[in-house]
């Protein structure tokens, strides 16, 4: 069984990947994986050893816990990381193409000094929403299900993200997952509007937010992201 406590610190305090100081943001629901004890066991106790950092090198941290394959010489593109590359590079006017996706995942990603930060809502991996393992590998009523477990770390970890936006005054955040929209406006205290380009935007002071379908979704295009980053330049010119 996991330390229960150990457990409960991670949640409360680890909040991703990238630059505290960063511009741009991401936030998503919770990490893909999950599937085994043994790594979150590593997560954790690799968090614990490299000292309880709120944002984590991704590199670095993923090297250490067995996932350094996202970072080496030709990876594989990730995902959503990829929606998010998509998103900066268009920003810049750079080009998104696969190989400089490829090549900014490699490099650049959630690195500390990096510019960007990647920030789940929920901090444990999972396989997907219909899958929870976590009430089996721990005795605390805590994570029996994942309802208990949102509803026990969802007012701490929002409530941190949005103090983080305050004290950091970022220029966009993108929230990927419209059917999470209600933690998106809980944090960002913001009212949307629907735009054209088929998502949600805000602006709250100096931050501009989108909320915007998942990287997941079927069918979705690259030049949805595209157009998501070359917005977000334009509301900052």
């Amino acid at each position: 069984m996991f330390d229960s406590l150990q457990l409960k610190d991670f949640c409360e305090n680890f909040y991703g990947y990238g630059d505290i100081s960063a511009s741009r943001w991401f936030i998503s629901m919770e990490e893909g994986g999950g599937d085994t004890k043994n790594e979150i066991a590593k997560r954790v106790s690799t968090w614990l050893s490299r000292g309880r950092q709120e944002l984590e090198d991704a590199q670095e941290y993923c090297r250490e816990i067995g996932l350094g394959h996202w970072f080496d010489s030709h990876p594989k593109i990730q995902k959503t990381w990829a929606a998010s590359i998509r998103i900066l590079l268009a920003i810049k006017d750079r080009p998104i193409d696969t190989e400089s996706v490829r090549e900014f995942q490699r490099t650049r990603l959630g690195r500390l000094d990096c510019g960007h930060r990647l920030t789940p809502l929920f901090p444990l991996p999972s396989k997907s929403v219909d899958q929870w393992n976590y009430g089996k590998w721990t005795d605390s009523p805590d994570f029996k299900s994942r309802k208990k477990y949102q509803s026990k770390f969802e007012t701490v970890r929002t409530s941190r993200i949005s103090a983080a936006i305050a004290s950091h005054k970022p220029a966009s955040i993108v929230f990927y997952g419209t059917s999470y929209s209600h933690y998106w406006k809980s944090i960002s205290k913001a009212v949307f509007k629907s735009d054209p380009g088929g998502y949600n935007i805000a602006q709250t002071g100096e931050t501009s937010y989108i909320i915007c379908k998942h990287p997941a979704v079927q069918g979705i295009s690259n030049e949805y992201f595209k157009s998501i980053g070359h917005r977000l330049a334009s509301a900052q010119s």
